[in-house]
Formats: structure tokens, C-alpha cells, sequence
């Protein structure tokens, strides 16, 4: 990967009149390291990986920050030195022609080549999401877990999809088991639909339908709206009954909203910890005879 020599300068530039304090906001809350910003520079120093995650780690600083300067001068030093060092980012060796991209936009090996995650598309997660979502159901955990294992995504993207994955996935905990997702998110912690979260500090009740007790602690996923759980008692032509559960912090993993059932992740319940909820439903109706 070769980038412009100029963004060198450009970035230790503008890192470097940060630290004299001429542009006091960006030095103050950005805290640019010049050394840093050099290493970041210089692609040879670093894994693609690390590379994109300090660039990553750089560019949110410094948009926040930018947002609040006055500096017309260093609005236009970032601006011109992001811009470039994200062109010059997705230029690495080896790169797929436009026809192979065109014919194949989202086929399973296309994560091996580093210009598929270009750095605006990597740091806006963007491209990975069209990637996992295109995937066939079968293969969306695999893309997932290899993109992650090999470090084609960094962790904080990992996050962000993370339960992307686990609603496009057919049976998740069939595909790779329990102990593989259970170590899953204990390396990326606590997640919602935008990323890490923090974890509630309470217990929640929380609902789920199953045909028994069993069932419904084997399960992962629960819901706080006892009204979702309701439209499950008939699912897959199965009676099922609705049990609820005050589930402590420890046992909860994620939390999403992107199929509009208030989605919780749940392991580690036993039977104690579940019953059967009482039910909401109005009571069935006496049939009137004609006379």
C-alpha cells in the first residue's frame, strides 16, 4: 500500500500547530501525537489493520473537534488531508478489476481483498453491512466470524454488526453453537442496534413463547413486549404457551430493536427462573346458540 508522501506533511502539520496551541481547540481536544500521526502516515509501520483503526480513531477525533473550531485554516488542513489519505487508504495491492467487482459484488472471498473495505466504507461500516446482509442465510455467520478471526474488521465494527448477524442468521445457535456465541460476546461486550452499550443495571422482565420450560431457557431470544411474544404461540405450527422471566444484567448479551420486536439476547436461565406468564388475552367468548 503506498500512500501520498504529501499527507506526511499535511497531517504533522497540522498536529504539530495543534501542540504549539495555534490551533488551541483542535491540540486541546484532539490531542494529536505528531509521532503518532506520522506511524499513521507511513502504512510500512503498521498491519492494514491497525492502520485503519488508528485512522479510524483520528478522523472521529478530529470531526468532532473541527466541528466546534473556528479555524477556517484548520478546517481546510483536515478536510484536504482526510480526504487524500481515504483515496490513497483503499489502494493496496492486488485489487480486483472493476468487472470482477461488477459481476461479483458481495461473493464470500470478496473480505480477503483489502480494497473491498475501502476506509470510508470500512470506518462508516457501510460495506460490511451490505456484505453480511447480501450473504445467504447459511453463510452469514461464517463471513462474520472469519472477517472477525482474521481482522479484516476491527472490534468496534464487530460491535456494530454483531446483531446484524444474529437476525439474518437461519437458526444462530444451531449454525455455531452456544459456547461459540457465548464467546462471541464476551469479546465484544454488551451491544444494541448502534454498537457497545451499557449493560442495565436492573433486573427486566422479559417474555418468551415455548411449548415448555425447557424450551423457553434453550432459547436465546426474548422480548420485553408481551405482546410479541403473544403472535409466537402458534408459530411454526406449534402451540406454545408465554413465559416470563426477571432476568438479572449478568445474563443479558444484546439488546435489538431491528425487526421491531424489542429483541433481548438471554443465556445462562434455568428452570427456576422462569414460569408461566399469566395470560393478557381476553377470554374466549360464549357461543350464543340460534334458538
Amino acid at each position: 500500500m503506498k500512500v501520498d508522501p504529501d499527507i506526511t506533511d499535511y497531517l504533522l502539520e497540522v498536529g504539530t500547530a495543534a501542540l504549539r496551541g495555534e490551533h488551541k481547540n483542535l491540540g486541546d481536544e484532539v490531542g494529536i501525537d505528531p509521532q503518532r500521526v506520522r506511524a499513521l502516515a507511513l502504512p510500512d509501520t503498521l498491519s492494514w489493520f491497525e492502520l485503519v483503526e488508528e485512522y479510524w480513531n483520528l478522523r472521529t477525533a478530529a470531526t468532532m473537534t473541527l466541528s466546534k473550531t473556528r479555524s477556517t485554516q484548520a478546517r481546510r488542513d483536515w478536510k484536504r488531508a482526510i480526504t487524500t489519505y481515504t483515496r490513497e487508504l483503499g489502494k493496496a495491492d492486488g485489487e480486483m478489476s472493476e468487472s470482477e467487482c461488477e459481476t461479483h459484488p458481495h461473493a464470500p472471498c470478496d473480505y480477503e481483498c483489502e480494497t473491498y473495505w475501502s476506509a470510508e466504507g470500512y470506518v462508516t461500516h457501510g460495506a460490511f453491512r451490505t456484505y453480511i446482509t447480501e450473504l445467504d442465510h447459511d453463510f452469514v455467520i461464517q463471513g462474520f466470524v472469519t472477517a472477525y478471526n482474521e481482522q479484516r474488521i476491527s472490534r468496534h465494527t464487530a460491535c456494530r454488526n454483531l446483531l446484524t448477524v444474529w437476525s439474518h442468521a437461519e437458526a444462530p445457535l444451531e449454525t455455531m453453537g452456544r459456547e461459540n456465541w457465548a464467546m462471541l460476546f464476551e469479546s465484544v461486550g454488551y451491544v444494541n442496534d448502534d454498537g457497545p452499550a451499557e449493560r442495565p443495571s436492573e433486573a427486566i422482565r422479559l417474555y418468551r413463547a415455548a411449548v415448555n420450560a425447557e424450551a423457553a431457557i434453550s432459547g436465546w431470544s426474548w422480548t420485553s413486549s408481551r405482546k410479541v411474544a403473544e403472535k409466537f404461540i402458534h408459530w411454526a405450527g406449534q402451540e406454545r404457551q408465554i413465559f416470563e422471566a426477571d432476568v438479572d444484567p449478568a445474563h443479558l448479551l444484546g439488546y435489538t430493536d431491528s425487526r421491531h420486536e424489542q429483541e433481548h439476547l438471554v443465556s445462562g436461565l434455568t428452570l427456576s427462573d422462569v414460569r408461566v406468564s399469566p395470560s393478557t388475552l381476553p377470554p374466549p367468548q360464549p357461543i350464543r346458540r340460534s334458538r
